[in-house]
C-alpha cells in the first residue's frame, strides 16, 4: 500500500455520491369492511386469533353504524 492509497475506499463497492432520502415506514388504514376482506383472503377461517379479530371488526361495524 503507498501512502497515496490512503484515501482510497479499501471495498470494491463504488460509493454513490448522494443518499436516497429517508422514507418512514408507514400503515395503511382500512375501514372495517376492507380489514374483514383482507382477513378473509389470506387467512385461514378456522385460526382463533383470525376469529377474534373478526368479531371485533363487527363491534366496530355495530358502533359506527356500518
Amino acid at each position: 500500500m503507498n501512502s497515496t492509497d490512503v484515501h482510497k475506499p479499501m471495498s470494491s463497492i463504488p460509493v454513490t455520491k448522494g443518499r436516497k432520502p429517508y422514507v418512514a415506514p408507514a400503515c395503511k388504514r382500512l375501514s372495517p369492511a376492507e380489514a374483514k376482506e383482507l382477513l378473509l383472503s389470506h387467512g385461514d377461517p378456522e385460526d382463533p386469533v383470525l376469529q377474534h379479530m373478526l368479531k371485533r371488526i363487527e363491534e366496530i361495524e355495530k358502533h359506527s353504524g356500518s
